[in-house]
């Protein structure tokens, strides 16, 4: 197969692996994994054996690894047309993903969220790959993986709702310091609160609202590392009330704001 790494650093390798064009190819008759790696069939399809086990991968389905896992690979074509964006990531992506890798077989079920992240890794490529688009998007894969698969929206539909979900996170990131609700994110991207809720939770794996908090924190975490006052990271950042602010902070980061510049 050819091999196109698309970006790569300590942690996680980007990669397209796709078979020259007319070009024969031969199955081995066994593979080993060296690493942890999850691919997503972007095109073509073949099979997937371990063991008296057989899956059939097509456009769409997940390809997982591990470690020292056998498994052979056939396709019913000498010149196949396969085509997988494959993430490779370290014990450290892992970890801080805290998800059961161990358990999972070689075949995992597409979920919206999971559908919703390749895309973003789609964009990530398009636009060039910038340096953090990739690690963050490796650790949210990762703790996807064993999400619990639904009716998966049609392929247009995705990218209907992708674009709406992005817009929303844009606004969000643009105007957290703004008393932002539902209704509002609603009339900005077009959906009514209640369908926007639904389908966030299910692209992002977070409310809207979690994520708006989510949102604050960081700028108020960044203002208060340049020396801002609490009160001033509180209000600067959107925080309804300043005991609200103190109490949120802690449970995200651990410590009080007050002390947060120490660490």
């Amino acid at each position: 197969m050819r091999v196109s790494v698309l970006y790569e650093d300590g942690d996680v390798t980007l990669a397209r692996y796709d078979h020259p064009e007319g070009e024969a190819h031969d199955d081995p008759a066994r593979e080993e994994a060296e690493g942890h790696a999850v691919s997503f069939l972007e095109r073509g399809s073949f099979h997937v054996h371990r063991g008296r086990d057989s899956w059939n991968l097509s456009r769409g389905s997940l390809f997982v690894t591990r470690p020292g896992l056998r498994y052979r690979c056939t396709h019913d074509s000498a010149t196949p047309d396969d085509v997988c964006l494959s993430l490779r990531c370290s014990g450290e992506v892992l970890e801080e993903a805290a998800k059961p890798w161990a358990t999972l077989v070689p075949v995992v079920p597409l979920t919206n969220r999971l559908a919703f992240l390749h895309d973003e890794l789609g964009h990530a490529v398009a636009g060039g790959v910038a340096s953090m688009a990739v690690p963050v998007l490796a650790r949210e894969i990762v703790g996807a993986l064993a999400g619990t698969a639904r009716r998966l929206h049609r392929e247009s539909q995705l990218r209907w709702y992708a674009e709406r979900v992005r817009h929303a996170r844009e606004v969000m990131h643009r105007r957290y310091a703004e008393p932002l609700s539902l209704a509002i994110l609603g009339r900005e991207v077009g959906m009514s609160p209640f369908h926007l809720n639904r389908v966030f939770r299910d692209l992002v794996g977070a409310p809207p609202h979690r994520y708006l908090v989510r949102v604050r924190l960081q700028r108020a975490a960044e203002a208060l590392r340049s020396g801002a006052s609490v009160t001033s990271a509180s209000l600067d950042a959107g925080f309804p009330s300043l005991g609200h602010f103190v109490r949120t902070f802690r449970r995200a980061y651990g410590v009080p704001p007050s002390r947060f510049a120490e660490k």
